[in-house]
């Protein structure tokens, strides 16, 4: 099976596009995750479309996982931010349906087909359809708990495997799970994952899914006290919609930033679960910014690497209800020049990676836009 390497997200995900756009066959197949009813004509995720795809499965290895963070698709970090918030607290629907225009229908209908955090942490053991929604009336299986468990007991076990598939509904469903299977395993001290994926946008796709199960990986190795190893994807389909190679969007050449991460496990304090949904409760229902220093506050009490996180989020949601303002008052105070470097993307183009880091505040001070 053919591999495509890479030390950083960037890189592996920069010599995938390449890989699957040279080697791939250009078809029209049928398939997509997104329903009709969004209606989203941005999206090449509905119907019939053209692609280049892989004939065959690919591997695709990142060395280093705790370099997670990428700027090719970069208009997603938002949505990968708030994702895998949800994620990390089994939520469905979650907050991401109040930070995206996708999922209009979905905030009516209060319930997903699925969501990772929830299959991972509340896997269904038993499902009823009521009024046309699946939900879950049976018991809630932790499938990360029994991880830990069986790793600590056996740390070589090769049964140490997550499963997002639920045949039930996902069998037919236009709306399942891409990533089905996880494998996790002590190789040489360190902690591999693998992700065995059946359906993989390796433009758009590839980056969330690195982002949000390398910091699973990062969590899991945690608490087991180890250090994480590789990070690998087995794709079973890899593809690129042939309208974003078309415009050239897989083209994008920008900088690497990890020169301005410093690498530390974020997991040495909990996941501020708590935390986070309140600060969330109070965002969402402050459209006029009256309680942003309130906010602040609460932010700034957060473990570095989360309140850098929350803060790029809150900026961004200020920015969208029109308070320029207090939107960069928020970022000033992202105190870490890799998070303000992403937390600037949510905002602003591709015109700033040019730019020093030391010149990108004064140029979004001068040039902030809606």
């Amino acid at each position: 099976m053919p591999e495509v390497k890479g030390v950083t997200a960037h890189e592996v995900i920069k010599n995938t596009i390449e890989y699957v756009n040279k080697n791939g066959t250009d078809r029209i197949v049928w398939g997509g995750t997104i329903p009709e009813v969004i209606g989203d004509p941005a999206s090449p995720n509905d119907y019939e479309r053209r692609m280049i795809e892989m004939d065959n499965p690919i591997t695709i290895v990142l060395s280093d996982p705790y370099k997670n963070w990428c700027d090719i698709s970069d208009h997603w970090v938002g949505i990968t931010l708030r994702e895998t918030e949800d994620h990390l607290q089994a939520y469905n629907p979650g907050y991401v349906i109040k930070y995206s225009k996708l999922y209009r229908q979905w905030l009516e209908d209060r319930y997903f087909n699925y969501t990772y955090g929830e299959r991972f942490l509340r896997y269904p053991y038993n499902l009823e359809q009521l009024s046309g929604k699946h939900k879950n009336v049976g018991w809630d299986i932790n499938q990360i708990e029994k991880i830990i468990k069986l790793l600590r007991e056996h740390p070589t076990s090769r049964k140490a495997c997550i499963s997002t598939w639920y045949p039930p509904t996902d069998l037919g469903n236009n709306y399942c799970p891409c990533n089905a299977f996880f494998q996790i395993r002590e190789q040489d001290g360190l902690l591999t994952w693998t992700t065995v994926i059946r359906s993989l946008d390796v433009l758009r796709g590839l980056t969330e899914n690195i982002f949000m199960f390398t910091l699973w990986q990062q969590y899991i190795a945690n608490r087991l006290n180890m250090d994480v190893g590789a990070y690998k994807t087995v794709a079973l389909n890899a593809h690129l919609y042939s309208t974003m190679v078309s415009s050239g969007y897989h083209r994008q050449i920008l900088p690497d930033p990890y020169e301005h991460y410093d690498k530390q496990n974020i997991f040495e304090t909990p996941f501020p679960s708590d935390e986070f949904n309140a600060i969330d409760n109070l965002l969402f229902a402050d459209m006029n910014a009256t309680n942003s220093d309130k906010i602040l506050r609460k932010c700034l009490k957060l473990p570095t690497y989360w309140c850098n996180w929350k803060l790029s989020l809150v900026s961004d949601w200020y920015r969208r209800c029109g308070h320029i303002d207090k939107s960069m008052e928020i970022l000033e105070n992202v105190n870490n020049e890799f998070m303000f470097s992403v937390a600037r993307r949510i905002k602003h183009g591709d015109v700033l990676d040019m730019l020093p880091f030391t010149k990108q505040r004064e140029y979004l001070k001068k040039n902030w836009e809606i």
